[in-house]
C-alpha cells in the first residue's frame, strides 16, 4: 500500500473511530446507531478501498448517540491526539457533521465529514483537502444483526 493510500486510510479510520467511540450518551442523546454486527464499505473515486464487518458494542455506538455538547467535547479530545482542531460541528437527530483542520506546513489538511444515521444504517462522506486537492471517501454501512 503506497504512502498516500495509507494516509487516507488512517484519516478515514480516525474519523470513523472518533465518531464511533468518542462521545458519551446523555439524557438528550438520540439513537443514531444501534449496537450489533455492522458491515461497512468505503470507496474513493468509485473504487472500494476498505470493507468488512465489525461488532460494535453499546459502548462503542454510544459515541454516535451523544448530544451536541458531549459530541463536540469528545471529538475535540480525540482529534487533538492527531493534531487536529475542530472548527465547525453540527449535531442533529440523525446526523453529525464537522470540519477540522489538521497538521501544519506540508502536512496541513482539512477534514470535512457528514454522517447520516438511520439506526441500522450509516452513510459517511469524508472530504480531505490538501492545498488545491480534495479527496472524497464514502463509507456506507448497515447493521447485519446481533454480534455472535
Amino acid at each position: 500500500m503506497n504512502g498516500a493510500i495509507k494516509r487516507i486510510r488512517m484519516t478515514l479510520l480516525l474519523s470513523v473511530a472518533a465518531l464511533a467511540a468518542a462521545i458519551a450518551p446523555t439524557a438528550e442523546a438520540q439513537e443514531r446507531m444501534r449496537a450489533g454486527l455492522w458491515e461497512m464499505t468505503t470507496t474513493k473515486a468509485g473504487a472500494t478501498i476498505n470493507s468488512g464487518t465489525q461488532c460494535l458494542t453499546a459502548e462503542e455506538t454510544a459515541g454516535n448517540n451523544g448530544d451536541a455538547n458531549s459530541t463536540r467535547d469528545r471529538l475535540e479530545k480525540s482529534f487533538a491526539k492527531a493534531s487536529c482542531v475542530v472548527k465547525e460541528m453540527t449535531v442533529t437527530e440523525k446526523s453529525i457533521a464537522y470540519v477540522a483542520d489538521c497538521g501544519t506546513g506540508a502536512t496541513a489538511h482539512t477534514l470535512s465529514s457528514v454522517a447520516q444515521y438511520g439506526g441500522d444504517t450509516v452513510a459517511i462522506q469524508l472530504n480531505v483537502k490538501r492545498g488545491a486537492t480534495t479527496e472524497t471517501m464514502i463509507t456506507k454501512g448497515h447493521r447485519v444483526g446481533a454480534c455472535t
